[in-house]
């Protein structure tokens, strides 16, 4: 499966170095593909003028650990993957 996104996609995800979290990456772009693979994210292509930065775990703030003007609207969540992909 995969989610195409056309017009400010932004991802944020924990980065790791074996099986240690070493940073927070958290990247935007004007047009993006994510792929996923087992149910899980396999893969992010940013396609168009990608910008980003990994943050040290240690010196996070509450600001990084969020998505720019994110708003979490209950009632308008998806609750199977049918809400997210349909045909």
């Amino acid at each position: 499966k995969r989610i195409d996104v056309n017009g400010n996609g932004q991802t944020l995800y924990y980065a790791q170095d074996e099986n240690e979290i070493i940073g927070l990456n958290k990247a935007e772009s004007s047009k993006l593909s994510i792929t996923f693979k087992d149910g899980k994210v396999f893969k992010i292509a940013f396609l168009s003028s990608p910008e980003g930065v990994l943050n040290p775990i240690l010196k996070l703030t509450g600001q990084d650990r969020k998505l720019n003007g994110f708003e979490w609207r209950e009632q308008a969540r998806p609750l199977t993957y049918k809400d997210v992909f349909r045909k």
